[in-house]
This record gives C-alpha cells, structure tokens and sequence, in this order.
C-alpha cells in the first residue's frame, strides 16, 4: 500500500500530467488563423482578396528580400480583364535571390507561391528556375507559359528555426525567376499530417513508414468527391478544391449521393474543420447499385520520378440509415485492402474520419483509389460504398543542389569538397590496385526503386477492377 508521501506524490503526478494535457488540448482547440505572411510580390501597396487576407506588399517591407538582384514589374496590358490584382504585379529575380522571413513559432506551415506570367517588360514565359527552401528542392526545372492559367504551387513543411528563407534560382540559360504572391503560415499539425501512415507498394502492405511531420509535402491533388469545386473563401485554410469527375474511370459506376444539409458531427479520433472544409462531407459518391455496378475506380496522375506520396482519404457516413448497415472495401491499387465500417472507424452517422497512406508507386504515372461492395454476409441491409475526399500529397526529396541558407554555411561547404576530393583520391587508388567495384557505389547513389513496365502501369490505371464484379 502507498504511504501518505507517496500518495502525496503520486496525486501531484497525475495532477500535473492532467494538466498538462488539459493545455495541449486548449491550445489544439484555439489554433487562430494567422495574419502572416501574406506576401503581394512587386506591389507597393497592400491588396485584400476576396477571402478577406491583405497581402503585404513587398515594397512596403525591403526586409523581405535579403540577397540577390531582383526588380518589381507590373502588367502591361491595359486591355486586361483581369481584375484580380493579386496578379497585377511580381517580382523579378535576375540572380539567385531570396526572401527571408522571421519565424514567430517554430512548426509545421503551409507555403504556397503564386505563378502568373502576364505581360510585362519581362518575358515571364521565358523563365525556367528552382525554387529551394530548407535544404529541399521545392520547385525545379519550373516554368509558367504564357496562358491564362495561374498555377498556385502548395507546400506543407517544417521550420525549425527562426527564420526561414525561400530561394529563386534562375537556370543558367534562363534569364530571370519571378513569383507573383507568397503565403507562408502557420497551420495546426495534427489536423493534417500524421505521424506514421501503412506504406503501400504495388505488391501490398509494406509495414509503417513513421515520423512524416518531419517530412516535406506538394500538394498535387485536392479532390470533393461528388461535389462542387470549393474556393479559398470556404476553406479554413484557404485551400482549393477541385471537383472529381476528370478522375472518374467509369463515371456511370457511381452517383452523387444525396446532399447532407444536417449537423456534422466532429468527434475526437476524427476529422476536424481544419481537415477539410464540412462542404466535403455533406456531399460524395456511392455506388450506382440499381444499375449493377459494385465497384468504382478513380485514377489520379502523378509524377513518374517522384516516387512516395501521402495519399489522404476522406470519409464521412452520411449514405446510411443507421450504423453497421454494412462495410465496403477500399483499395489502393488492386494490392491493398482496407474494410471501412463507420462504426468501427468513429463510432456514428455524419461524423468525418480520414485514413492516411504511403504509396510508393514505383515509377507508376497514376494512383489508383477502388470503393468495392464488402462481403454478402456482412450486409444488414442494401449494401453500397462511399468517398466523400481525397488529397495527395508528394513527398519532396532532398535537394542534391541547394543554395547556401546561410554564409555560415560556406565554410561547411568548403570543407565538405575537401573531404570529397580525398574521398575521390582513396577510390582512385583502390580502382588501380582492383579491389574495388563501382556498381555499388552506383546503387548506393540513386534510389532502389524497380520500374514497373509500362503496360502493368497502364492495366492498373485502365481496370482498377473489372465494371459489374459480382460480390460473394
């Protein structure tokens, strides 16, 4: 038995591990939009747009720009009727150069940086540059054509110290970089990365990769799966949402569901608002059952050299009349299988869940997300399978070239090619005496990954399953 003292102990113990959790919950729960930075590049005034962020113009701010040679430009064309004036400016970098930012709160931040090429001075169609941050290649080999697209390129990140630098890199035979817009801001970390996802290959299951908060993400799809295209202004997080019918393989294997206009339950363990807005889960898709399709395939294209993707499901119940009415499959690929039951995923109706994986594609140029029917015995009633959101995310490598982050970092630099040059000495020695083989050296360099042959690839985007399985 405890003794008085150690009673005492042990109650302050558990009182001061209560409270501590009772503050981790407070200041999850009090996660506040911030006011920076919001960054209108070229501008010498501030702009607010249309989900109510004033972007700082950067002439108003000279501390943004730390190094290099850069210039503010404005569109040229009179005629334009574009009236978004966020892209009415940039700025033009014609030597490596930088923005540097001070950091209030070291964590995990969203980075988005706005391409506009509009006429100017400037060929902007011309320009071919990377863009690096934290020692990671964030863009490279980039270019925007001249069109009327304005691709916004999405990262998620972490920073560690207190200031962070983005860097514009033109190529060498390019003459400029350029960059319209800039948002560099905090967001809450565990409503949208995890820290460990099941890996998934080709061949299945591969086990857990762990510690993905500290990893680098590029947003390349952001999908409302039976829904509308959803702008920044209805986004916590002034995300964009791309509707799903371009990934569709059989469109007329799936219908919208009905549109949920009920309280969305958020729940512990579950989505949260900051996960995805409650548009995407008042509204998805389900099997189209009456017309004999039990399966629904959607192929998302992705990069043939990145290699790992986080691949972020959304799902919300609002498809059943009651719990455990039935399960349904989920399949990635036609390898991995995962049986979702909301009752056994958040416990009730109308309450958003999301489940995370890393899928390494090996060289596969498409992502392919299946619902199937789940097993006949398990049916309660008329059976069917759901999506309400998907996002995926590239797992940016580190960059083999990175500009210098800091000029305390020359003198690491210097001393790294020494030890390269006697690195490069010792092998050529050991090359003449033949004790050595390279093709290890080689291995050891580049990725171990197998490329899949192109045919497989395309069968697997093409039939994710065969239309009408039948279920047993």
């Amino acid at each position: 038995m405890l003794n008085s003292s150690s009673l005492i102990f042990f109650l302050l113990g558990l009182y001061l591990n209560l409270s501590s959790l009772q503050i981790l919950s407070l200041s999850e729960s009090n996660y506040k939009r911030p006011e920076k930075y919001f960054i209108a590049c070229g501008s010498k005034t501030n702009i607010t747009t249309k989900d109510s962020r004033t972007f700082i113009g950067d002439r108003t701010k000279t501390f943004f720009i730390s190094t290099g040679q850069s210039k503010p430009i404005i569109n040229t064309d009179e005629t334009s009727n574009d009236m978004s004036f966020l892209y009415k400016t940039a700025r033009v970098f014609e030597t490596p150069s930088s923005y540097e930012l001070e950091v209030d709160k070291k964590g995990t931040y969203m980075v988005r940086l706005h391409f506009y090429s509009f006429p100017s001075e400037f060929n902007l169609s011309q320009a071919v540059f990377d863009v690096v941050a934290s020692g990671y290649s964030l863009l490279s080999n980039f270019s925007v054509r001249k069109s009327s697209n304005r691709p916004i390129e999405e990262f998620i990140l972490p920073i560690k110290k207190e200031r962070f630098k983005l860097y514009f890199h033109p190529l060498k035979n390019s003459p400029l970089a350029f960059v319209n817009a800039i948002e560099v801001f905090l967001v809450p970390e565990e409503d949208l990365l995890p820290n460990s996802a099941q890996l998934i290959t080709s061949d299945g299951e591969r086990g857990n990769q762990s510690n993905l908060v500290s990893l680098v993400y590029r947003t390349i799809h952001r999908v409302n799966v039976g829904g509308d295209n959803i702008t920044s202004e209805s986004d916590l997080l002034w995300r964009t949402w791309l509707e799903d019918d371009g990934f569709l393989i059989n469109p007329k294997a799936t219908k919208k569901s009905e549109y949920y206009d009920g309280k969305v339950n958020f729940l512990s363990g579950g989505s949260t608002k900051y996960s995805a807005p409650e548009y995407v889960y008042r509204t998805g898709r389900e099997l189209n059952i009456e017309a004999n399709f039990f399966n629904a395939t959607w192929a998302f294209p992705v990069s043939k050299t990145a290699m790992k993707y986080l691949v972020r499901v959304h799902l919300c119940d609002i498809v059943g009349k009651s719990l455990s009415m039935f399960d349904f499959n989920l399949f990635i690929y036609n390898k991995f299988i995962k049986t979702i039951d909301a009752y056994d995923e958040i416990g009730n109706l109308q309450s958003p869940f999301h489940l995370d994986y890393v899928v390494d594609t090996n060289g596969c140029g498409f992502i392919n997300i299946s619902i199937v029917l789940g097993a006949e015995n398990n049916w309660s009633s008329v059976p069917n399978a759901y999506l309400n959101g998907v996002e995926i995310f590239e797992i940016v490598r580190i960059s083999s070239l990175v500009v210098l982050e800091s000029e305390e970092r020359q003198n690491g630099l210097v001393f790294g090619l020494g030890l390269c040059f006697a690195f490069v000495v010792i092998i050529g020695i050991l090359v003449n005496t033949k004790t050595v083989s390279f093709e290890f050296l080689y291995r050891g360099m580049s990725s171990d990954w197998s490329k899949i042959d192109e045919v497989e690839c395309a069968l697997r985007r093409r039939d994710g399953f065969e239309d009408n399985t039948s279920v047993t």
